[in-house]
């Protein structure tokens, strides 16, 4: 029982990671010395990848 709630939750935050790679426009990101940085076109690509495996895993 409670791993189905963890693998929901798992779920509802990667379609969120999902819709954010997806939905295009810049993305931030904070370093480890607390710097912002904006994310590139490559990182973008493989975020989105990343989050779409995240979505077939944990959402059935």
């Amino acid at each position: 029982m409670a791993d189905l709630k963890i693998k929901q939750e798992n779920c509802v935050g990667a379609k969120s990671n999902l819709a954010t790679f997806t939905n295009g426009g810049r993305i931030a990101k904070t370093n480890e010395k607390g710097e912002k940085y904006y994310l590139g076109d490559a990182d973008i690509s493989q975020g989105k990848a990343e989050a779409q495996k995240d979505v077939e895993k944990y959402c059935e």
